[in-house]
């Protein structure tokens, strides 16, 4: 990753870019491990965010890694949402107790029904959330994705921390209403059914 990074042509954005490689990769891997469940998935969510970095480093309006780092933290989450809906296959737990051969045990603590329930509804919220205007997106993925203090999404944001608290709650109320229609949708297909 290191040489294709040292192959941007601008000194600046090179540097900005190796300084948030540097600085940041854990806690993308990290990011990235939360929600796939899959270290190598995670590792190749990793790179292809970077590379596209790589490809167009103008992508990045700031001129440090701190303030660039929620923006990449963001590209990371929605490399991770590209990801499951490209590869169903990716295992939802990955880290099961393994056998001698390397095997994960059949049986285990965890209600398999459960697991796919709490996924499906995690996919769909991921799905509204996406389907916000970028107001309300970039404000809610900041608060709830970064953990970002209104002051910090106000900065980030160049607007006014009461600002962000109304795209917060404005966001809060069109998730509610479109996680709440997509509910009654799926009633009224399972009644169809």
């Amino acid at each position: 990753m290191l040489a294709l990074i040292l192959s941007i042509p601008d000194p600046i954005k090179r540097d900005l870019v190796l300084d948030l490689y540097l600085n940041y990769q854990n806690k993308c891997l990290a990011i990235a491990f939360n929600i796939l469940h899959n270290l190598h998935a995670s590792e190749d969510v990793l790179h292809d965010v970077f590379e596209k970095l790589v490809e167009n480093p103008y992508m990045l309006e700031y001129d440090t890694a701190k303030r660039n780092w929620p923006y990449v933290s963001i590209m990371i989450k929605h490399a991770c949402i590209n990801c499951i809906r490209n590869n169903k296959k990716i295992a939802l737990v990955d880290d099961f107790d393994r056998n001698e051969n390397g095997v994960p045990p059949l049986t285990h603590d965890l209600d398999l029904i459960d697991l796919v329930s709490t996924h499906e509804k995690f996919i769909k919220a991921v799905q509204a959330i996406m389907e916000l205007p970028n107001i309300y997106k970039d404000a809610i993925l900041l608060r709830y994705g970064n953990g970002l203090s209104d002051a910090e999404i106000s900065e980030h944001l160049s607007i006014s921390v009461q600002n962000v608290r109304v795209r917060i709650f404005r966001a809060l109320n069109k998730l509610q209403d479109g996680m709440n229609e997509q509910d009654r949708g799926d009633q009224f297909d399972e009644e169809q059914s």
